[in-house]
């Protein structure tokens, strides 16, 4: 666990070893330990739900259908480069990872008829 250490300090939940080789993270909220293996398991099954929503929506409207995925504006290069590989497992086209910021203010600005489309 001493990998881990700083970036341990770092986080809002406790890095907690159990066993030998490997770490649980704590969730005070819901009182649990969660191996890093559930959370990868639960963020495919997410991103599988978001693809099979993707698939629907374009064959209800018979057109190719674009999303926008966020992510928050302290994400680094390689938060960045995590979230685009997540999306690559779903099948989902990556075009740009967009902060959370940028994407307030260009909903912002469509919204109040902003930008000439």
């Amino acid at each position: 666990m001493v990998e881990v250490d700083d970036e341990s300090k770092q986080v809002s939940y406790r890095v907690v070893k159990y066993d030998n080789r490997n770490v649980k993270l704590e969730y005070p909220a819901i009182r649990k330990l969660i191996a890093t293996e559930e959370i990868s398991a639960q963020l495919i099954s997410i991103l599988l739900v978001l693809r099979k929503l993707v698939d629907d929506a374009s064959n209800f409207l018979n057109d190719k259908v674009t999303i926008v995925v966020t992510v928050p504006a302290y994400f680094n290069d390689s938060h960045m480069i995590g979230a685009k590989d997540a999306r690559r497992i779903a099948y989902l086209e990556v075009l740009r990872i967009i902060n959370e910021s940028i994407t307030a203010s260009l909903a912002y600005g469509f919204e109040n008829n902003r930008f000439d489309v």
